[in-house]
């Protein structure tokens, strides 16, 4: 299991590397292959493929859900950790995320997201005041 954020650079081929904690459980649970897709929110999902296979069927079994397809699945990439363990963030995703050179890594369990740092600091204020996190927090004991 992953948690937690990491501040990332992206270099000029658009890779970044994986923190150490992440590094070796990537390696383990896939040999260091990858997915990487797209979210509405303009961040770069990443996932194990095993996971992502479930994600592709949850999509494709959604009613009305082809535009959901078309972003999630047609982004959809094989990418593999290098031997520096860096890995590499084609540019089609980086394109459509908008990310720069400054980018925030969260894990979140068995997945990851990548937000360029300035809309990661943006969207986690609107996340921390929404009504919507009030009532996620409201069941749960902290």
């Amino acid at each position: 299991m992953f948690q937690g954020p990491a501040n990332v650079t992206l270099d000029t081929k658009g890779r970044f590397g994986v923190p150490a904690r992440y590094r070796q459980g990537v390696a383990e649970a896939s040999g260091g292959r990858l997915i990487c897709t797209v979210h509405p929110d303009r961040c770069v999902l990443i996932y194990l493929p095993e996971d992502f296979a479930k994600v592709r069927n949850d999509v494709a079994r959604q009613k009305g859900g082809r535009d959901a397809e078309r972003l999630i699945v047609g982004y959809a990439t094989d990418v593999s950790l290098d031997a520096a363990g860096r890995l590499r963030v084609p540019p089609v995703l980086r394109e459509y995320c908008d990310l720069q050179r400054q980018a925030t890594l969260l894990a979140l369990g068995r997945s990851f997201e990548l937000w360029d740092a300035a809309r990661w600091r943006e969207r986690a204020l609107e996340v921390s005041t929404s009504e919507s996190m009030d009532a996620a927090l409201s069941a749960v004991q902290l």
